[in-house]
């Protein structure tokens, strides 16, 4: 079942005068319905958003602990598997997410940032420009110093300090980041200078069944996916043993030899 944006602002858009806190409970949820529905779960379907969702916001408390960073990323990246696969044409997940991403990495693609203030959100200083840059030869002609590994420890701002190394060590675990049906592997190890760490060759990528299940669905997920569910929570037992980056991000030759054996 799918529920129209448009019949969410129209219903649900202004709090009425006088409201009971069984309405405010009631806007809320209608609220932050919409809120993923048209950002991080956002999707090719004209202007809807599946109803499922709603059940992460029957208790309020428990929503805030949602991991809801790798429900963001597991999702996102599904649809860009799908758009490289040639499977589709629509992407799906938070393009502004994306976009950030890359204006945070990639210097040479981002536009002037614009001046910030500890109120705005950080995809604020990206503000929309007309495009000035071909990306394919930016890309084309993309090196090292070309690349920002690490934006964010750069910051100034108090809510972008250094990352503590307890937030290191949990973002550099082979895990699943799962969402619904939804089960991606994340392999940290394949881009450890995003944490100032050099780049080694990386593992294998983990063989497994994707679950991409159309039509009838299992009576629930948690059982369906109770191995990945398992692997996620035992994530702190695959922490990616890496050694501080000293050379600027350049690889080594032996990463590049591993490199150019699957790069024309």
């Amino acid at each position: 079942m799918r529920i129209k944006h448009t019949w969410l602002r129209k219903r649900f858009g202004q709090l009425p005068k006088g409201y009971s806190k069984l309405q405010l409970v009631q806007y809320t949820r209608a609220y932050l319905l919409y809120l993923v529905g048209t950002t991080i779960f956002a999707d090719s379907s004209k202007g809807t958003t599946l109803a499922i969702y709603l059940q992460l916001f029957h208790d309020f408390d428990t929503a805030g602990k949602y991991a809801w960073g790798a429900a963001a990323l597991a999702f996102l990246y599904r649809s860009l598997s799908k758009v490289v696969d040639g499977e589709t044409v629509h992407f799906s997940g938070s393009a502004t997410l994306l976009q950030c991403w890359i204006y945070e990495h990639f210097i040479a693609l981002h536009p002037k940032p614009i001046q910030m203030n500890s109120r705005m959100a950080r995809a604020c200083a990206w503000v929309k420009q007309p495009r000035q840059k071909d990306p394919y030869k930016v890309f084309e002609n993309l090196t090292v110093i070309l690349v920002n590994w690490e934006p964010y420890e750069e910051s100034q701002e108090e809510d972008y300090k250094t990352l503590n190394e307890i937030n290191k060590e949990t973002a550099l675990c082979r895990s699943f980041l799962i969402s619904f049906n939804i089960a991606e592997y994340y392999m940290p190890d394949r881009m450890l200078r995003q944490f100032g760490k050099a780049q080694g060759i990386p593992a294998e990528p983990l063989k497994w069944d994707r679950r991409e299940k159309v039509g009838v669905h299992p009576t629930s997920w948690k059982d369906e996916l109770s191995v990945e569910i398992r692997d996620w929570h035992e994530r702190q037992h695959n922490i990616i043993e890496a050694v501080i980056d000293i050379n600027g991000g350049l690889p080594t030759k032996e990463y590049m030899a591993w490199y150019n054996r699957f790069t024309p």
